[in-house]
Order: structure tokens, then sequence, then C-alpha cells
């Protein structure tokens, strides 16, 4: 009962540790990535929302692992400053069981990133490829910087402004379209108002004139208006649609069956070995994190001196360690071969963590003398510490339990053989 009631207290308090430290750093690193991909204008827009959708999915994925191990490791940290658990060990629990609450943790976090990975960034990360899309094929008012040319679609559209009048109104507008069959398009006008007809976006060009010219024509046609619609699909306003499918948003049996085919075509080839990284082997690095954090915290206690320092030093070298596979799996979108890189590290840190567990248990069955609490314990129950019993007993606890004051003479003997 005791014993359940202290699994249940470090399961809490690792889990609250856990979603403090994704709470903390995921955030941030959410701002940071959206203010790359869309820029500062987007958060005053409507596309922050759809970008946000897919963009905390996708990071959540790929930071959890290390932030999970991370957490567990400084709770056990606090648990033993707190002789959480030298109250666990003498109640004759062995460390693997001490470290039970933290590896559930660490398998609900497998658990997690591969419902992320398998299912739910494949269902968000197209609201970010659209918004993206969309920046690309041309100008969305909310985006367009004051007093620069913003270009678009690889300088195929510019549009520029000198300020802004109203929210949904600027003045002293320049706009050039270079159309596929050739023909180029310059619009200037006085004012540019962004509104619908009908059920179309778009915006009125106030005052104004209209260039028309091709390629090596000497002439070219202007024309003078007073009022003139544009569409805004034109310039990446509106709803368009995206005719392609980025390798992020298949779901996960048609990525798997494409595997044969993918892998055929070496320009597809790197792309599948990327994703099948991201979705099958990165959410088991919580497992593989933890337990070599652990270890590593285990070996620490084992040889003295102050916990707290070892305990943040194995935090940053999980940090350290995730974050570089991370990147290395990047690089496989380059070259294959950083693919067999990522196999080695997975490889070398079970091979690593194996051999501090099996350390860890040849220590634990070495013959141990009685703990340093004992003579007090029996001084207090009121056995002479010299007692000829205790040259054969354990240092078992349990030996103790539910035994009379008289009858520790026979408690306290060696096993007979």
């Amino acid at each position: 009962m005791v014993l359940g009631v202290i699994d249940r207290y470090l399961t809490r308090q690792i889990l609250l540790a856990s979603l403090i430290a994704v709470g903390v750093f995921v955030g941030p690193v959410i701002l940071v990535s959206l203010l790359s991909h869309l820029g500062e204008e987007a958060f005053y827009s409507s596309l922050v929302w759809p970008a946000l959708a897919s963009v905390g999915p996708m990071i959540l994925f790929h930071v959890l692992p290390a932030l999970v191990a991370i957490a567990i490791v400084w709770s056990y940290g606090r648990f033993a400053a707190e002789g959480v658990l030298t109250t666990i060990y003498l109640s004759g629990r062995s460390t693997l069981a001490a470290w039970l609450p933290g590896l559930g943790v660490a398998l609900g976090a497998v658990v997690l990133g591969y419902v992320l990975t398998c299912w739910v960034v494949p269902r968000t990360s197209g609201h970010l490829h659209d918004v993206l899309f969309s920046l690309r094929r041309g100008v969305n008012p909310a985006l367009l910087k004051v007093g620069v040319f913003n270009q678009f679609d690889h300088g195929r559209e510019v549009f520029f402004f000198r300020k802004y009048v109203k929210h949904n109104e600027v003045s002293d507008v320049f706009v050039r379209e270079v159309r596929p069959d050739g023909e180029e398009r310059v619009f200037k006008a006085r004012f540019a108002v962004f509104e619908k007809q009908g059920d179309e976006s778009g915006m009125f060009l106030l005052n104004g004139t209209v260039q028309s010219f091709r390629n090596g024509q000497a002439d070219a046609r202007v024309v003078a208006y007073d009022r003139m619609f544009v569409p805004l699909n034109e310039y990446g306003g509106g709803r368009v649609k995206r005719d392609y499918t980025i390798i992020d948003e298949v779901p996960f049996s048609d990525f798997l069956a494409d595997r044969s085919k993918a892998l055929a075509d070496p320009s597809t080839a790197r792309e599948w070995t990327h994703e099948s990284i991201n979705r099958l082997a990165i959410p088991l690095l919580a497992l593989l994190h933890t337990w070599l954090g652990l270890e590593l915290f285990s070996l620490s206690r084992n040889l003295g001196g102050r916990r707290p320092p070892r305990v943040w030093l194995i935090c940053a070298g999980i940090a350290g360690l995730h974050f570089t596979i991370i990147f290395i799996v990047e690089q496989t979108l380059m070259d294959l071969r950083a693919a067999w890189v990522v196999g080695g590290f997975f490889l070398s840190e079970l091979m690593v963590a194996l051999f501090l567990a099996l350390r860890r248990v040849g220590i634990s069955r070495e013959p141990k003398a009685a703990p340093p609490v004992v003579p007090v314990l029996l001084g207090m129950a009121g056995v002479h510490s010299g007692h000829a019993g205790l040259a054969g007993w354990d240092g078992n606890v349990h030996a103790l339990a539910g035994v009379r004051h008289g009858d520790f003479s026979s408690a306290m003997s060696p096993p007979r053989v």
C-alpha cells in the first residue's frame, strides 16, 4: 500500500515536470518557427492559425523525447535529494523497480510520439504547406511590408506601396506582374482598397495606369483608369489550391505502401528515408534517452559526491545528444549516408545504456556490509551492535518487520544451511 502511494507520487511529479518542460520550451520554439516561416506580419493575420495547427505537432514530436527524458532524470535527482529513493531502497525494492514510474512516463511519451508522427502530423502539416504555397505564389495584404518591393513567385510578381491609409487601404501603389505567356503588366495607382467584388476577393486600384507589353516589343500600351478591380488570387491572397502533396502529408498506410517505389528513385529515396526516421525512430528516443540518463544518474550516485551538478550535466548531455541526432537526420535530405550515422548513434546509445545496466546489476550482487543506519536502528530496538547475528545479516529491513523485542536474537541469527 505504501509503495503504491510512493509510485503514484513519483508518477505525478514526473508528469508535472514533463508538462512544465514541454510548456516552457515548445512555446518559444513554435514562435521562432512561425517567425522564420511567415514573418512578423503573419501574426496580425488569419494565416497564423492554420500555420500554428501544423507547426505545433511537428515541433512537439521532435523535442518531446529529449524534454521528457530530461524531466525524468531531473525528477529522480530531486527524489534522491529528498530521501525518497532511500526510502524505496530500504523497503527492499530494486533500482529497476524504483525507476518504473519514470520508465512508464517515457513509454507513454513514445506512444504519444507515434500518435503525432503517424496520424496527427500527416493530417495537419498541409495547413502550413498551404500557407507557404500562398506566400510563394503572391501577395497577401496582411503580409505586405511598407516601403519595400515585396517579391513573390521568384520575382515574377512585385508589390510596393508607400503607406497604409486604413487597415484595408494603401496609397502610392506599384504592382508588376509577368504572365506565363511572356506578357508583362505594370499597375500604378494612387490608392488600393482590399475588398470583395461579389464572392471574389480582390483589390480595387484607384486613379492609376496599367502598362502591358511583351518581351521584344518596343511599344508599350498604357491605359488610364479611375477604378480597376484586380482579383487577389492573381497575387496569392485568394484561395489558391496546391496541385501537389508533400511527403509528411501522406497517411501512414500509404507511406509504407510507397516504400519500394520511393526507394527505387534516387530523387525520392532521400525524402522517404528522412520521413521514415522521423516517423518510426524519433519517438523511440524518449525511452532510450531516459534509460541512458537513469543509468548515468545511478552511476553518479555510486561514485558519490554532490549529485545536483551531475544531474544537470546528464540533462545537458541528453539535450546535446538528441539535437545532434535531429541535425544529422535532416542531413539525410542531402546525403543518404547520414542515415547510417543516425543508426550508429542509436546503436551506440543502446550499447552504452546496456553496458551501464549490466555493470549496475553486477555491483548490486556483490556482498555488502550492513547499511550505516543499521546500528542506529538496532540500538533504538535494544539490540547491541555486537550481536552475533549481525555477522550473517544482510541488512534487509524485512527481517525485522513484525518481530517482537524479545525475539530479535532469533530474527538476527544467520540462516541455517
